[in-house]
């Protein structure tokens, strides 16, 4: 279930894989392709506060299409100027109650994002996703991880969407093809404007939100 955990509160919009990785396991910044370009604005289009809808496979990677909902709430606040941002999330889906955070830092030496993930009952989960946007504004992180005992790396792909909602949309695939039934849809709607640009927090964003 960790890579199922570890997106809950990514809140992003795009496309997400998994692929089956060699036995050993595969440190994210050596499958992250290196940059030069700064893109430590690429998360601007998150911060504010949402509304959280999540539609989620029950089994992965056995072509499963029975799914089950989970809706929550979401803050978003940035930090270091805009080079790192705080998520802070709850989220009720059937038997559970997830209160969970996501911390996103990134690297002016690299140029890449690191996106560290955790909950109030387990704390920070290791390792973070690694990775940047595009100069489209399309972003792609890896992180090593296991499912069904075996060692995989997690892909997430993501892109703002449009102002008022955003998209992300798993599939997890094992060898060279992919298992196009496993996704993950998520959808975000604003309950205020979030901030548009680090630049116009003091003036336009909530306070509540973005301070």
């Amino acid at each position: 279930m960790r890579v199922l955990l570890r997106g809950f509160f990514a809140l992003l919009v795009g496309a997400a894989a998994v692929l089956v990785a060699p036995a050993a396991p595969v440190p994210a910044q050596s499958v992250a392709a290196p940059t030069t370009r700064d893109g430590h604005r690429g998360f601007d289009f998150l911060l504010g506060s949402w509304h959280t809808h999540y539609r989620l496979l029950k089994v992965r990677l056995q072509n499963n299409h029975q799914w089950y909902a989970c809706d929550g709430t979401s803050v978003v606040r940035p930090f270091w100027g805009g080079y790192g941002d705080l998520e802070d999330g709850d989220l009720r889906c059937p038997g559970s109650h997830i209160v969970g955070m996501t911390l996103r830092m990134y690297s002016a030496r690299t140029h890449q994002w690191s996106l560290w993930w955790g909950t109030k009952t387990r704390g920070l989960v290791p390792p973070p996703q690694v990775g940047h946007f595009d100069a489209a504004g399309v972003g792609e992180f890896y992180a090593p991880d296991t499912h069904a005992g075996k060692p995989i790396i997690v892909r997430y792909k993501m892109a703002p969407f449009a102002r008022r909602s955003s998209v992300l949309r798993a599939s997890l695939f094992a060898g060279q093809r992919p298992d196009l039934g496993n996704e993950l849809d998520l959808r975000l709607h604003e309950d205020v404007i979030p901030c548009a640009s680090l630049s116009q927090l003091a003036r336009s964003a909530p306070r509540s939100a973005c301070s």
